[in-house]
């Protein structure tokens, strides 16, 4: 659609930009890796974002299920996802969104960190992971400017700030869903070396 129509809105069609922030950025770091967007864009522009926020088959099908199961739908019945009512969809992705929803994580689900939705590497439209793609020359000659922000994680750090301030207990089961059990306390240490006046909630984020 871009290249398509952008002349009337007085851009160059041999000459578009694709920029996104946070999962727009593993966006962008995504279509780098897509053959069938190769051609559609000419720079690139990834901000907080990268190009390994993918999923295998195997932890889109336990999200998959999950969704169903939050619908009340099975594989069979899954065409009913095509007609259901936008605000049903978008409390069935808000529950299963839930960080501790044991249904995506563990064994066979979503490792520590990982988003719940995210693109699929299902040898098509996405042939394999973006950033072997672009590891193998697949985005040569499209210029990338890459990016960060100072403090973006803290907007998912907000829900739990509402929740209560958070004590040294608490900072610990944080830190041990996203480093090994063995590792906690030196993961701590080493924030807490950088910033010896912070507190608990500032250590975390």
């Amino acid at each position: 659609w871009v290249p398509e129509n952008i002349a009337g809105f007085g851009g160059a069609p041999g000459n578009v930009t694709v920029l996104g922030e946070s999962a727009g950025g593993m966006g962008v770091g995504t279509l780098l890796g897509t053959p069938a967007a190769r051609l559609l864009f000419h720079r690139a522009v990834a901000q907080g974002g990268a190009c390994a926020n993918v999923h295998a088959p195997a932890a889109a099908e336990t999200v998959t299920a999950a969704v169903l199961d939050e619908l009340d739908l099975t594989p069979a019945s899954a065409d009913a996802l095509l007609t259901a009512p936008v605000d049903q969809l978008l409390r069935s992705q808000a529950a299963v969104d839930v960080p501790t929803d044991r249904r995506v994580r563990g064994e066979g689900g979503l490792g520590p960190g990982a988003l719940t939705f995210q693109p699929v590497v299902d040898g098509d439209t996405l042939p394999r992971p973006p950033i072997e793609s672009v590891r193998a020359g697949d985005a040569a000659g499209v210029p990338l400017m890459v990016g960060t922000t100072a403090d973006e994680w803290n907007i998912f750090h907000l829900q739990s700030r509402i929740a209560g301030t958070l004590d040294e207990d608490g900072l610990r089961r944080r830190v041990g869903r996203l480093a090994p059990a063995d590792r906690v306390d030196d993961v701590i240490d080493v924030y807490r070396h950088a910033e010896p006046d912070a507190d608990p909630d500032d250590v975390l984020c």
